[in-house]
């Protein structure tokens, strides 16, 4: 399954340069998840509710934190869905 998981980590990877170049990916390169922060103009409740309405499966990193509070982040599927959703904004 490893590599069946990489073409589609990578596919979302192309897929995010393509459609939200300014959306960078963190963290560990593995799994099917992936992160990214947003910036400071975009709230990441209202991303959320937007992707939902678009159909994308989407979830904020904000409930994740214990302590510290940093910028908004997502963690998404459907990154052409997402630029949409966004651009609507």
């Amino acid at each position: 399954m490893r590599p069946v998981y990489r073409r589609r980590r990578d596919a979302l990877l192309v897929a995010l340069a393509r459609h939200l170049p300014w959306l960078q990916p963190v963290g560990v390169s593995a799994g099917l998840h992936l992160v990214t922060w947003l910036p400071p103009h975009l709230d990441e409740a209202a991303v959320v509710s937007a992707a939902r309405r678009a159909g994308v499966g989407l979830d904020a990193v904000g409930p994740y934190r214990i302590t510290n509070p940093g910028p908004g982040g997502l963690i998404a599927e459907g990154i052409a869905r997402l630029a949409r959703a966004i651009g609507e904004m």
